[in-house]
């Protein structure tokens, strides 16, 4: 007995419907970090996201022209030098605290400069013990919608071409305490239920005309 085309019809649907489920489950899981879409405008944000007091200048703003995903990103704009110290640090807040069973934080960036840009990242425990890439661990940068390529962190900072604008990812298991860190707070383990703040740095003696955007925050587990 041959079958009916709407029996045809119907294992078609099954096995499409199968597939689209078997294609959710193998989606990695994420967190939120920060996405600057609770923001209400550039105040709010600067509130959230200061800079480094003793360091280096530089303005935030919340950008609606300029994003990712969603409506709006942080745009960084580097200043001038602080009485000789050229370093920029600039918090970037985070919704999720709990990182837990997460392989590496996922971010983007747009790099709107004519010259590379070097960065390094630091996560920060609830307790203050800061995390950072050594200059020996690699980060990935997207040079192509979804293929990613290793790059050398050089001077505890990654970097990332002219023009770039992608999403960078950086390993957790890259990540070593800040070899300037001599606090109490020093356990040597990574507290990922435990983390308060992201920090990006660059300097700006070697970047003083990249303006940066920053968006979509996340952890993959």
């Amino acid at each position: 007995m041959g079958i009916s085309r709407s029996t045809s019809l119907v294992v078609s649907v099954c096995i499409a419907v199968m597939l689209v489920v078997a294609s959710v489950a193998m989606a990695q899981e994420t967190i939120l970090v920060q996405d600057f879409e609770d923001f209400a405008d550039t105040e709010a944000l600067r509130e959230m996201a200061p800079r480094w007091e003793d360091g280096a200048f530089a303005e935030v703003f919340l950008c609606a022209s300029i994003a990712n995903t969603g409506d709006y990103s942080m745009r960084l704009v580097p200043g001038k030098d602080n009485q000789g110290q050229t370093w920029v640090s600039v918090r970037v807040p985070c919704i999720a605290t709990d990182w837990t069973g997460g392989q590496y934080l996922e971010f983007w960036l747009k790099n709107d400069g004519a010259t590379e840009f070097g960065f390094a990242i630091t996560v920060y425990e609830e307790s203050g013990e800061p995390w950072t890439h050594d200059a020996s661990e690699t980060v990935s940068i997207e040079v192509a919608e979804g293929e990613f390529e290793e790059v050398v962190c050089s001077w505890n900072m990654a970097r990332v071409p002219a023009g770039f604008a992608g999403r960078v990812r950086v390993p957790f298991d890259s990540l070593t305490v800040a070899s300037w860190f001599a606090g109490d707070a020093r356990d040597d383990e990574f507290a990922a239920d435990s983390i308060r703040e992201i920090n990006l740095g660059f300097s700006m003696a070697n970047n003083p005309d990249n303006v940066l955007y920053l968006d979509s925050f996340q952890v993959v587990k």
